[in-house]
């Protein structure tokens, strides 16, 4: 038996949402908006994966809303954090997985990428310090994948 099928559109292997759902599983975390825990995910984990990988691979997935909660500054007030659901954060996985070694070797070699090149006090490029094309423009791209500013040669 074959892990892929070609009547579907995207070509998503259902170990890829396996090895997503263990990676989100080691990593723990929140319920998201349906207060569904990765315990209550597991009480029927073959049918919410299957369900999870016949949406993402036939194109009909649509993220489910994130839960928003504050979490308290080390200087005082609060920030918005976005809590996704366990299906979503596989989901999400299973994308960065795929996408990442294809996207990655097209970035700037000085872009900064949270995920992978962690180092303290390290400044983002900037127009403030010669990031970008001559006209100083640069961006910064922010999701579940990466953190990277994007640099115009």
């Amino acid at each position: 038996m074959s892990d892929m099928t070609s009547t579907k559109p995207f070509a998503i292997a259902k170990r890829a949402v396996w090895e997503a759902y263990q990676q989100v599983k080691a990593n723990r975390g929140a319920a998201g908006i349906d207060e569904e825990t990765i315990a209550m995910f597991d009480q029927n984990l073959s049918r919410n994966l299957y369900k999870l990988w016949n949406r993402m691979s036939s194109g009909s997935y649509l993220p489910p809303p994130v839960k928003q909660v504050e979490i308290p500054k080390a200087k005082g007030g609060t920030r918005k954090l976005g809590i996704p659901t366990v299906s979503d954060r596989i989901a999400q996985t299973v994308v960065k997985r795929i996408i990442e070694p294809i996207l990655d070797p097209i970035f700037h070699p000085d872009s900064y990428d949270i995920g992978r090149d962690v180092r303290r006090n390290r400044r983002l490029p900037s127009p403030e310090n010669g990031a970008g094309d001559s006209t100083g423009w640069w961006s910064l791209t922010s999701s579940r994948l990466s953190i990277k500013s994007i640099m115009v040669s």
